[in-house]
């Protein structure tokens, strides 16, 4: 019978550097590698204030409502996808047109709109954040799930009082957006 090779290695060291006595006796040595006393510590990582995550919870939330809502009643054929601009980022847009252009968001004998039940948002940090809820439609409760993320638009100057001209040029401002949408 022949047995299988095995190859035994010693295990890594996983203990910590302990202090071995010089061969004297007196002054014990550290064991390990050289450490340089000169090291700088890193900078303490700056955190956003707890006021100012809890004000960007509050507006994606209400933001995350309100885009909810306006998609639903964009799938029920009660506003046009055109009024989604401020609120969708363009390929979701693009997406949803097909969808309502197709027909297939409508399930057959739906005649009751769709209504939102509960928004819950979860904060992945300041600037972005996932939605998940339940709405209800056609008598049968569905659930959804999605992304927003506050990103760069361009929105429309304010006008000069008193004249047709816009004050400056392009505005550029950070705006949630929903980036992902899901319906189940």
């Amino acid at each position: 019978m022949e047995t299988p090779r095995v190859l035994i290695r010693p295990a890594p060291p996983y203990e910590h550097e302990s202090l071995v006595p010089d061969i004297d006796g007196r002054a014990p040595a550290v064991v390990g590698p050289p450490r340089p006393t000169d090291l700088a510590l890193p900078a303490r990582p700056v955190y956003p204030s707890a006021s100012a995550v809890a004000a960007a919870h509050v507006d994606a939330r209400r933001f995350a409502m309100r885009a909810v809502t306006l998609i639903g009643e964009a799938l029920d054929h009660r506003r046009g996808v055109g009024q989604l601009d401020s609120v969708l980022a363009p390929a979701l847009r693009d997406q949803l047109g097909l969808m309502v252009r197709t027909g297939s968001t409508r399930p057959p004998g739906a005649d009751s709109a769709s209504t939102v039940r509960r928004v819950h948002i979860q904060m992945c940090g300041r600037e972005c954040a996932e939605i998940f809820g339940s709405y209800s439609r056609a008598g049968r409760v569905q659930a959804f799930a999605g992304r927003v993320e506050r990103l760069a638009c361009r929105v429309r100057p304010t006008p000069v009082a008193g004249t047709a001209r816009y004050a400056g040029s392009t505005v550029v401002e950070n705006q949630w957006r929903v980036t992902a949408f899901s319906l189940r």
